[in-house]
């Protein structure tokens, strides 16, 4: 079948599932649907013994977030600061030390990955609207999330650091530009999904009262 073809089929699908929705809800991951710190603190030391290196991040200043390079880049500055040396270019260590810290965080169990209830009853008690995950983490760890604790049937898109995700026809794509606050990969994602503006945000810092602001949409703070 022809790619135009495959893509307006697509569309039409998206289409479809979006229309039969009243309102189409956002939802940041990490600190909002799931507690997932201690998730990130283990596999970036795990990332980093298996690297060699005897390093706690926790004791590390300003290390927080989800975005894998710019940790690992932070990481990879602390270490030449208190001169602890690498065998390897800077570029290769953050791009070794990253595929680590990815492959461990996918180690985690259901028990393990720790659900905010408040959160949870929201999404339950607001079934007819349309919900979409928007967050700098990476896909892999969010859908895993989401498989372990049987919460992907209740969202129609996630959109990622690395891809956008449709659940109903599991259509995937690169995403690219820059992640929040700011709104540019979501609206690529966007256009290509053909996908209606959200009307509510909920997030948990400053980071997505900011993106919700530049989307010009309500902002809903769990604490």
């Amino acid at each position: 079948m022809h790619s135009k073809t495959i893509k307006k089929n697509f569309s039409q699908k998206n289409k479809l599932i979006h229309n039969k929705y009243l309102k189409m809800e956002g939802y940041d991951f990490d600190g909002t649907l799931f507690k997932t710190n201690k998730l990130h603190i283990m596999s970036w030391n795990k990332a980093l013994k298996y690297m060699h290196i005897n390093l706690n991040i926790i004791n590390l200043p300003n290390i927080c977030g989800s975005n894998y390079l710019k940790i690992a880049h932070d990481i990879h500055k602390h270490l030449i600061s208190h001169n602890i040396g690498s065998e390897i270019s800077k570029e290769k260590f953050v791009e070794s030390l990253c595929e680590a810290k990815a492959r461990f965080i996918l180690e985690a169990t259901t028990k393990d990955i720790i659900i905010i209830t408040k959160t949870i009853n929201i999404i339950l008690s607001k079934k007819t609207n349309a919900k979409i995950i928007i967050s700098n983490n990476r896909f892999d760890f969010i859908i895993h999330c989401l498989k372990k604790k049987r919460l992907l049937k209740y969202f129609s898109y996630l959109i990622c650091q690395d891809y956008a995700y449709c659940v109903k026809t599991r259509e995937k794509i690169g995403t690219t530009g820059k992640i929040k606050p700011e709104i540019e990969a979501y609206c690529k994602a966007s256009d290509y999904f053909k996908l209606p503006q959200i009307q509510i945000y909920y997030g948990n810092d400053e980071t997505d009262q900011n993106f919700a602001n530049r989307l010009k949409c309500k902002f809903v703070l769990i604490d």
